[in-house]
């Protein structure tokens, strides 16, 4: 996986490196939900059973992550060109920074 890359350059819009924790707690919430109303019916009952609303275990937009934006990867390399640009001024060294932020922006 050292050389997978990101196909569609769309990035959360954050200050948070995941939202592993967010997602864990809400499945934990609906889970509960969903066992505490499993609990109240009877054997008969089971068939006719519909899953506890989503919405109900929580809020998406509580969570650490608050949407989603497109960054095409002509603006990443500006970007990247720009950084490496105020880091170094040796041409080859800004090249290579300038590679290696590419790299490491399309990671997954």
């Amino acid at each position: 996986m050292s050389r997978s890359r990101r196909k569609t350059p769309i990035f959360g819009i954050t200050t948070a490196t995941s939202e592993r924790k967010d997602k864990q707690h809400w499945h934990r919430r609906w889970r509960l939900r969903e066992r505490m109303a499993l609990r109240k019916l009877n054997l008969q009952q089971l068939d006719a059973h519909m899953s506890v609303d989503r919405k109900l275990a929580g809020n998406v937009w509580a969570m650490a992550k608050d949407g989603r934006q497109y960054w095409p990867v002509h603006q990443q390399a500006r970007w990247a060109a720009i950084w490496a640009r105020k880091q170094n001024q040796d041409p080859e060294a800004v090249a290579a920074l300038q590679k290696h932020l590419m790299r490491r922006i399309m990671a997954k």
